[in-house]
C-alpha cells in the first residue's frame, strides 16, 4: 500500500490524480452542456475554487507577494508545479505578462475544446481576486485546437466600473 511511500511520491500521485480529473472532467462538461454554456459554468466554478483555495495554496509556492509582480511570480510557480513552462516579464510598473508555452494538462487530448480554458482562466482570476482584489488577470489564447501558447496579463484594475457608483471602492 501507500503507507510506506515517501511524501514526495505521495504528493506526485495526488497531483497526477488531480490533473487526470481535470483532463477527464472538462471535456465531459463541454459535451454535456455545449461549449458556450460550459465555458460560463467552468469559468465561474474555477473562479470560486481559486478564491476559496488561494490562502491554502499560495504558501506552497512561496506565497503571493503584494501587487501584480508578486501575483505574476506566484502564477509562474504554480504553472511550473503542474509541469508547464512559464516565465514572467514586466511591461510596466504595475503590469506583468506571464507566458505559458502550453497547458500541459490538456495538451494532446482528442476531445480538447478551447472552451476548457474558461476553467483555467476562472481559477487564475479567482486566485488573483483572493490575493488582492485590485489585481486583474486577462488571458490571451489562440482560438485553435491547441491549449497554448497562453499569455496572462496581470495588472491593477479599477475597483468599480467607470461612471458607476454602484460598487464604491
Amino acid at each position: 500500500g501507500t503507507d510506506h511511500w515517501p511524501k514526495t511520491r505521495l504528493d506526485k500521485a495526488y497531483r497526477n490524480y488531480a490533473i487526470e480529473y481535470v483532463r477527464t472532467g472538462l471535456p465531459i462538461a463541454i459535451g454535456l452542456f455545449g461549449a458556450e454554456e460550459a465555458a460560463k459554468f467552468l469559468h465561474l466554478n474555477g473562479k470560486l475554487i481559486g478564491m476559496q483555495l488561494c490562502a491554502r495554496t499560495a504558501p506552497h509556492f512561496g506565497g503571493a507577494a503584494d501587487g501584480p509582480k508578486g501575483f505574476a511570480e506566484f502564477l509562474v510557480a504554480m504553472l511550473e508545479a503542474q509541469g508547464d513552462e512559464a516565465s514572467v516579464a514586466a511591461t510596466g510598473a504595475d503590469e506583468h505578462i506571464v507566458s505559458q508555452t502550453s497547458w500541459g494538462a490538456m495538451a494532446g487530448l482528442d476531445d480538447y475544446d478551447p472552451s476548457c480554458l474558461a476553467a483555467l482562466s476562472g481559477l487564475i482570476e479567482g486566485l488573483a481576486a483572493a490575493c488582492d482584489r485590485r489585481i486583474g488577470v486577462k488571458l490571451d489564447a489562440p482560438a485553435g485546437r491547441d491549449p497554448g501558447p497562453l499569455r496572462w496579463t496581470v495588472s491593477y484594475q479599477p475597483l468599480k466600473p467607470p461612471g458607476s457608483d454602484r460598487y464604491p471602492a
